[in-house]
């Protein structure tokens, strides 16, 4: 392939690339906590824990929606996919939401910015497969049980071939993203030589 004919990257698709990069170290990071904890991992078993996580994070998902202003009883489904929600959690960090945040859970600013940045990851990770499984029921703080119920566990585990994808999606995106940034910068190199 010929450096010259890559373009340069602009601000949008470089986030893109990055976001894609950040996808696939989510992917590992939970692959990485599964088998340390001495599982044979499944792809059901990655997005369980997804939801686990993101059970463990109900209190700030719904401080983030009293503060975009998701006032009253909204489930699960409906506030992670809200689209300022999303834009909450996935765009730039609000010094001003973090803090109202931490103030109402009394707890430290650094642990809330993790717990977003984590959250809009896993956020980003569901496939719409499982958001189907979940019950419009369910609201943030019926997440943890949720996942532990064995007939969740075999909705999961019904749609194993399809997560397997996603997966295998997510790393071959990530991949094309390492790979577009390589060549873009390196002809932002050889251009300015």
């Amino acid at each position: 392939m010929k450096i010259a004919r890559i373009p340069l990257l602009t601000s949008h698709d470089e986030k893109m690339a990055a976001r894609r990069i950040e996808l696939c170290k989510g992917i590992s990071r939970i692959d990485n906590f599964l088998v340390a904890h001495g599982w044979l991992v499944t792809a059901a078993d990655v997005f369980l824990e997804i939801l686990r996580e993101t059970g463990e994070s109900a209190e700030i998902i719904h401080q983030i929606a009293n503060y975009i202003g998701l006032k009253g009883k909204h489930n699960f489904i409906e506030i992670i996919t809200n689209k300022s929600f999303k834009a909450a959690i996935d765009e730039m960090i609000d010094p001003m939401m973090m803090s109202f945040i931490a103030v109402k859970l009394d707890i430290p600013l650094e642990k809330v910015e993790s717990s977003v940045i984590n959250l809009s990851i896993n956020n980003a990770l569901l496939p719409a497969q499982i958001l189907t499984i979940i019950s419009q029921k369910v609201k943030p703080s019926g997440i943890l049980k949720m996942v532990q119920s064995p007939e969740f566990i075999k909705k999961i585990e019904s749609i194993e071939s399809s997560l397997a994808d996603h997966i295998e999606d997510i790393n071959r995106d990530e991949k094309i993203a390492r790979d577009y940034l390589t060549e873009s910068n390196l002809r932002l190199v050889v251009q300015y030589r």
